[in-house]
């Protein structure tokens, strides 16, 4: 009585179910039992810990991984949207990495390169400092302008705060005045 499409995404989700129990049983639940049974004996993981450590540091980075790799609407949602979302942050990558070299590294490889060859900048070392300042303040910029959610996050916050200051203001010269409440008399 079920369709076929339905049935597969019943089977796909079933196969991810079956992942997503085998993936922290191997890889957190076999590490933490083995510590446990190792202390408890007295021998202590030893050389075995870094092991047992890298499987449990694995385990949020695949645990969500058969989800993506089983069921298709998942996949094919990601990838949909991945294309244009790759180029954005590709873009936003370029411009953090030349804000960081054009506002740190270069000012200052400049700076070093003048105290190596005994010659000071004088005056001319503010504006090193200057730009050392404003690396903090432009570094996330790129990331508003360019990445589209970052974007559009960012101007509702402000729309919102926007309305919000124009609902509680009240012209100065309104004849709306509150009286204070339970005022005793004198």
């Amino acid at each position: 009585m079920v369709s076929s499409k339905a049935r597969s995404l019943q089977s796909q989700l079933y196969y991810a179910l079956v992942f997503q129990i085998i993936i922290p049983t191997v890889l957190l639940n076999v590490p933490l039992a083995v510590f446990f049974v190792l202390t408890l004996l007295n021998r202590g993981p030893g050389e075995y810990s870094a092991y047992l450590s890298l499987l449990i540091t694995l385990y949020p980075v695949i645990d969500p991984l058969p989800n993506f790799f089983i069921i298709s609407p998942y996949r094919k949602a990601a990838f949909a949207k991945s294309q244009s979302m790759q180029s954005q942050l590709f873009y936003a990558l370029v411009f953090q990495t030349l804000i960081p070299a054009l506002l740190l590294h270069f000012p200052v490889s400049v700076m070093f390169g003048f105290v190596l060859a005994s010659h000071g900048l004088g005056i001319y070392s503010c504006i090193i400092s200057i730009t050392i300042s404003f690396y903090p303040a432009i570094d996330p910029l790129p990331n508003f302008f360019i990445i589209s959610p970052y974007r559009k996050a960012a101007f509702r916050c402000f729309k919102r705060n926007w309305q919000s200051s124009e609902v509680n203001q009240v012209p100065p010269n309104s004849k709306n005045v509150v009286a204070p409440a339970n005022v005793p008399a004198i």
